[in-house]
């Protein structure tokens, strides 16, 4: 028998798990956990599993997590056609969007390998401003993301594939951060980048901030493969 701890499970030790069989599956007659106060209790696997077998390290099941892939500022980059200023903010920079234009910057992300393509992922973007919402959502802006999914051979140069916006509203505090999140298709199984167009629709009717907005990054929420896959 394999174990975490080759003591017997008591209250001294704390929360323990025992594992059985040579190859590190766990044994229904040999699974114990302690919670804590001396009280051992099953450990419930239901249809998820885990496995080592010669040196694989298997996780099969429903089970979802989700992950997110963030764009820092530097891979953030400025269009030729309306770009946004870079500018210094707190202690760091961020990207300003002028009132009343449609300024823009674009990136580009990395599928992971890890990525259930069967599941639409989200952008996610953190930004601000200098004006506070007061609270009755009388100050929003309106973000838009063109998005182009590309597999290997494909044109990187074609359309946009689609357009989506979302109207967000101000933090109540003054450069409070405040997270916008618009939903995509989900990609192809082939599909290995995504490109994207970010733009503030300040000339919108609502978009009503009156202000710059500051974009300190951009995310990418995805759900990850299942539990995870041998490798093949």
């Amino acid at each position: 028998m394999t174990t975490l701890s080759s003591k017997t499970p008591s209250a001294s030790y704390g929360d323990l798990l025992q594992i059985s069989n040579s190859n590190g599956g766990i044994d229904a007659t040999a699974r114990n956990i302690e919670d804590g106060q001396g009280t051992a209790s099953p450990l419930q696997l239901a249809t998820d599993s885990v496995n080592i077998s010669n040196g694989v390290f298997t996780l099969t099941g429903t089970g979802r997590v989700y992950k997110n892939e963030w764009v820092t500022m530097g891979a953030i980059k400025l269009p030729g056609t309306k770009p946004a200023a870079y500018v210094d903010h707190g202690i760091g920079g961020a990207y300003e969007f002028s009132d009343a234009t449609d300024d823009t910057v674009v990136a580009v992300i990395r599928l992971p390998q890890d990525m259930d393509k069967t599941e639409a992922p989200e952008i996610k973007l953190g930004w601000t401003s200098a004006t506070a919402d007061p609270g009755d959502d009388s100050k929003q802006v309106v973000w838009q993301v063109e998005y182009l999914y590309c597999s290997a051979g494909e044109d990187t140069t074609a359309a946009a594939q689609d357009t989506v916006s979302t109207t967000t509203s101000m933090s109540t505090a003054t450069n409070g951060l405040v997270i916008s999140t618009i939903a995509l298709d989900a990609p192809a199984t082939a599909d290995q980048l995504l490109l994207l167009r970010i733009k503030r629709l300040g000339a919108d009717g609502d978009d009503d901030l009156g202000d710059t907005a500051l974009l300190l990054g951009c995310g990418m929420k995805y759900t990850v493969d299942k539990l995870g896959a041998a490798l093949s």
